[in-house]
């Protein structure tokens, strides 16, 4: 339990950290609300047929990929704001990855 709380704390860093990211790169609200929006969009496409199949999977195997995902994620970011290579692009399939990971949360409630 407590591997998934610091899961949890990680995931919400590294929403922060694009929020900022996307700021940094473009000075636009609109740009990070569409960051915000595609984020949000796994959940509100696939979340009514995610509980039943996410039912049918060990707990402890999808939460242990959904944390690999979000860890691998976050290097992904690292690698490429310390190199200087993010563009917003980057920045947005990152968002979408963030977003599908977020199903670690629909495992937990079910």
């Amino acid at each position: 339990m407590a591997g998934q709380g610091l899961s949890n704390i990680g995931t919400f860093s590294q929403v922060v950290a694009l929020s900022l990211l996307v700021l940094q790169l473009t000075d636009s609200g609109l740009a990070l609300s569409a960051v915000m929006a595609a984020q949000a969009l796994p959940i509100l496409l696939l979340a009514p047929w995610a509980g039943s199949s996410l039912d049918r999977l060990p707990l402890r195997r999808v939460l242990f990929v959904t944390a690999l995902m979000g860890g691998l994620q976050a290097a992904c970011l690292a690698v490429l704001a310390f190199t200087g290579t993010i563009n917003l692009a980057w920045v947005f399939g990152l968002a979408i990855g963030l977003g599908v990971n977020g199903f670690e949360f629909i495992a937990m409630a079910g």
